[in-house]
């Protein structure tokens, strides 16, 4: 497949998803006599991808096109089974922070091109935890929003 076809393709969907999620959030409640309410540290992100995704759009657009294979597709099968049992797992147990945590480890480790070894382990775990850790913090912390 080409370059060019492919990231557009996938930041078409990107920024559909973007949309639907942005409207998604309009639905939040709002909040009176705060500065800061539920809505718009997602609104914020949303409206960062969809800013990065247009520049990307057309930085794609300027690049030269070139073929693109991908070898490593057990990756991706891997990544949805997991993607599913994650899902399957936060409807179940509504445990989001440990089943987070867990499913990102997963994929940093998989992922990873090093070589099995305590860094590899290491180099999944910290930055899952420093990514849930963040969620926290912005979510159930500032905002006292519970998952």
């Amino acid at each position: 497949m080409s370059y060019k076809k492919s990231t557009y393709i996938a930041l078409i969907i990107i920024i559909a998803l973007g949309i639907i999620l942005y409207l998604e959030t309009l639905d939040f409640p709002q909040m009176r006599g705060r500065t800061i309410g539920p809505a718009d540290f997602p609104q914020a992100i949303l409206i960062l991808l969809f800013i990065f995704s247009i520049l990307s759009l057309i930085a794609t657009y300027r690049k030269k096109d070139f073929e693109v294979s991908f070898n490593r597709k057990a990756l991706v099968f891997l990544t949805i089974g997991l993607l599913l049992a994650y899902v399957i797992g936060l409807l179940m147990t509504r445990l989001f922070y440990p089943l987070s945590f867990m499913f990102l480890a997963i994929l940093f480790y998989i992922y990873s091109v090093d070589e099995f070894s305590i860094n590899k382990i290491l180099k999944s775990l910290i930055p899952s935890g420093v990514l849930i850790l963040f969620v926290y913090v912005v979510f159930d912390v500032l905002l006292r929003i519970r998952f």
